[in-house]
């Protein structure tokens, strides 16, 4: 056998990339119904090879839109979504991650199917564009599992623009994240809910992760991705719900002199979430109108919210129902984390910004003072 053709063999076992395709390249518009097969995770489902081709097809034609009828669908393997994409899900539709011998440990990676393998492939925001999710009561089931010792990630983006989640549902995650954003621009999740990630060794692990692709924090796996350390900017996550989990949305490594920016937390629910935010490196931020209730800290997280390397934050008029950790919110003036790299970030609130934080409304068991530089304020 050709040595060229065996490796791209190997590379389709490994991920399913596809080499022989079921629909017209011309098709920009394709329906997929699901098979009522039961997947192993020893072999591609029926469902996988199906989704995956009509992906690789539209792909293919420049843009257009995946429907998904009604039912469930067993995805044995990661699904590569490229530019102009549209997947549509008709009511109840559930995407099941089968672990096994034969998968991967992603469901989707918003990258094309033909620089899945390359490295380098995409940086800055010149990745894949303009990608739509839009749910009706669907949901994205990753069974709580992980592919062997690599954690399982729901989705992976990095270097995406303009992409949006409506709708979805986004479960039973072990260890991983739901959602893995690095270098991306103008991303927005809509009534959409992340539920169910036990507390674990880590306890690190956010349902969304805003990272960078930096060699040196290991902030990203994926090798078509360059590590040019883009932060990620104008993210909204608006009118969701976060139930069970370490954190809802947050940033655990910074790269020096690299900021998070334009990021909005407005209308959300969070409920058990241990420590909703962790605020690091972000910069223009607005947190605003959201309840967070029953959050209990464990060992490693004596706090509800970070805030470190933060500048023009606007954190108000938020309900802190029963937040129980011996400080609320958890301020650095100054942090430094990762060893010798990177200089220790830094964070500034001017006195307008801490009034705003004040018009917090604590209830019940949440501690109703915070300090900022050493100084003792209240909430309402």
């Amino acid at each position: 056998m050709n040595k060229t053709i065996k490796i791209l063999l190997i590379l389709s076992v490994m991920l399913g990339a596809p080499l022989a395709f079921g629909q017209s390249v011309q098709a920009k518009n394709i329906t997929v119904s699901p098979s009522g097969e039961k997947a192993s995770g020893s072999v591609y489902s029926t469902d996988y090879s199906r989704i995956k081709n009509a992906l690789y097809d539209i792909d293919k034609a420049g843009g257009g839109t995946l429907t998904l009828k009604s039912g469930t669908y067993n995805v044995t393997n990661t699904l590569c979504v490229g530019s102009k994409t549209t997947i549509k899900f008709e009511k109840n539709v559930v995407l099941n991650k089968v672990f096994g011998s034969a998968t991967s440990s992603t469901l989707f990676q918003l990258i094309s199917f033909d620089k899945v393998f390359g490295k380098d492939e995409v940086s800055g925001y010149k990745g894949e564009h303009d990608i739509h999710f839009k749910g009706n009561g669907t949901v994205f089931n990753m069974n709580n599992k992980n592919n062997g010792s690599t954690m399982a990630i729901c989705v992976v983006m990095a270097n995406n623009a303009n992409v949006s989640f409506e709708g979805i549902t986004f479960q039973n995650i072990k260890k991983g994240h739901l959602v893995e954003m690095d270098g991306c621009k103008n991303v927005s999740f809509k009534g959409c809910t992340f539920k169910n990630m036990a507390d674990n060794s880590k306890h690190n692990k956010e349902a969304i992760n805003l990272d960078t692709n930096d060699d040196w924090t290991g902030g990203f796996s994926q090798e078509w991705s360059k590590a040019d350390k883009t932060p990620n900017t104008k993210i909204t996550i608006s009118g969701c719900t976060f139930s069970n989990l370490v954190r809802a949305v947050g940033t655990h490594r910074y790269s020096g002199g690299k900021y998070h920016t334009s990021i909005r937390f407005i209308n959300n629910k969070c409920n058990k979430v241990m420590a909703p935010l962790g605020m690091l490196n972000w910069r223009k931020v607005t947190v605003k109108n959201n309840t967070f209730s029953n959050g209990k800290a464990n060992k490693r997280y004596n706090y509800n919210f970070l805030m470190a390397g933060v500048k023009k934050v606007t954190f108000t008029k938020n309900k802190l129902i029963n937040m129980k950790s011996k400080e609320t919110i958890k301020y650095y003036a100054k942090y430094k984390i990762g060893g010798d790299v990177y200089k220790a970030t830094k964070s500034k609130l001017t006195k307008k910004e801490i009034k705003l934080l004040k018009k917090n409304k604590a209830k019940k068991g949440t501690k109703k003072k915070f300090i900022i530089n050493k100084k003792k304020y209240k909430f309402k």
